[in-house]
């Protein structure tokens, strides 16, 4: 069969119809800005899009990384991009799609989660498994919460209004 192109496909969630495409656009995740209409890949280098007119604004360097998990945090409209080689998150406004920084998460990133004051969570898939709490403001982390031997962790989520967070791990 044809090879696959990249591209990002953006559909209606009131009729899952295809509204539309984005060329030379793709990745292994989407995160959107709705307030400022910007929208970016996991890709390296980052994309950078508008929602609205579904066309590419830049790209952005991330050095190193090897862009995989991407986050959107209302509370600073920032862009959090995580690698698994590096074990960090490359910070983005998503205003301007400045590189703010590189957060050292001290394991292997997978996916974030926001409790909207703040605070990002965000789970590891190191061997022994782990949620690394990072300040946003100061953009550095100040906690680890180590899941011991259970490790292989993919998934997270967050009941902000009772402060639960759900951590989907599964280790073969």
């Amino acid at each position: 069969g044809p090879a696959a192109t990249t591209r990002l496909s953006v559909y209606n969630l009131d009729t899952l119809a295809l509204v539309g495409e984005i060329d030379g656009v793709g990745g292994n995740g989407a995160a959107v800005d709705p307030k400022s209409g910007h929208g970016f890949t996991s890709s390296k280098p980052v994309s950078m899009f508008d929602t609205k007119t579904l066309k590419a604004i830049k790209t952005i360097d991330v050095g190193d990384a090897v862009p995989d998990g991407i986050y959107f945090d209302r509370f600073n409209e920032r862009v959090y991009v995580f690698s698994h080689p590096t074990k960090d998150a490359t910070v983005i406004d998503a205003r301007d799609g400045r590189v703010l920084g590189r957060i050292d998460l001290g394991g292997v990133p997978e996916q974030g989660v926001s409790d909207g004051k703040g605070r990002l969570y965000v789970v590891l898939q190191d061997a022994q498994g782990g949620v690394a709490v990072v300040d946003t403001r100061a953009m550095r982390v100040t906690a680890h919460y180590p899941f011991g031997d259970a490790g292989g962790c993919n998934g997270l989520s967050m009941d902000v209004a009772h402060g639960l967070l759900f951590a989907a791990c599964a280790r073969s």
